[in-house]
């Protein structure tokens, strides 16, 4: 029977891309990796990362901890780690670590991962879905990906014209259930230009 790890992250989607990383960490060491987190991504991240076990939690009063603690040991999952480096209502974490690191290295450091692990963000990618958004985007020409919103934020000001002159402008928004199924049209941008990080992680790939 293979060592087996359970991770407490259930949202967001760009929590859950900077800690990837660490289940291919764990899954390099002999590990199996169950990760439960919001029902509304589970299939997302089942097509992206196939190799670990996706759990759907439902939102609710025990959604960030209490419910994927639950389904981790009621599944056998001996060794658990959460990486919140804060819940409002949950004394869960350190708080020496907390206090000295950024979240992100806050994740890494709690695993006893390499925060240098962060940055080579490996997934199985879907051709096919990402060449279906870029067709139904109407791009004729040389273009710019530009992104408003995330976090609940939405920034309104126009892009600069040094920036944008020439080229087609490209919203990148969310037309699949899917961020990653974006890729290809970054690739092929001419150039990007974000206002807020939501996808950044994906431009590491």
């Amino acid at each position: 029977m293979p060592k087996r790890i359970g991770l407490i992250q259930t949202r967001g989607i760009g929590d859950i891309i900077i800690a990837l990383p660490i289940a291919d960490f764990y899954e390099e060491q002999g590990f199996e990796v169950c990760w439960p987190i919001d029902r509304r991504f589970v299939e997302m991240f089942r097509r992206i990362k196939p190799s670990i076990r996706f759990f759907p939690v439902d939102e609710g009063p025990g959604f960030f901890y209490l419910d994927p603690l639950s389904i981790l040991r009621e599944n056998d999952y001996e060794k658990i780690i959460s990486l919140y480096s804060y819940l409002s209502n949950l004394n869960i974490y350190d708080g020496r670590l907390s206090a000295l690191l950024k979240f992100d290295e806050y994740k890494y450091a709690i695993s006893g991962v390499p925060f240098a692990r962060k940055w080579p963000l490996k997934y199985d990618r879907d051709i096919e879905r990402e060449q279906a958004l870029y067709d139904s985007l109407g791009i004729t020409g040389d273009y710019i990906c530009y992104h408003s919103t995330g976090s609940g934020l939405v920034l309104q000001r126009e892009l600069p014209p040094h920036i944008t002159r020439g080229l087609q402008l490209i919203r990148v928004e969310s037309l699949t259930d899917s961020p990653f199924d974006w890729l290809l049209t970054l690739e092929r941008a001419a150039n990007w230009y974000w206002w807020t990080a939501v996808f950044q992680t994906l431009s590491n790939k």
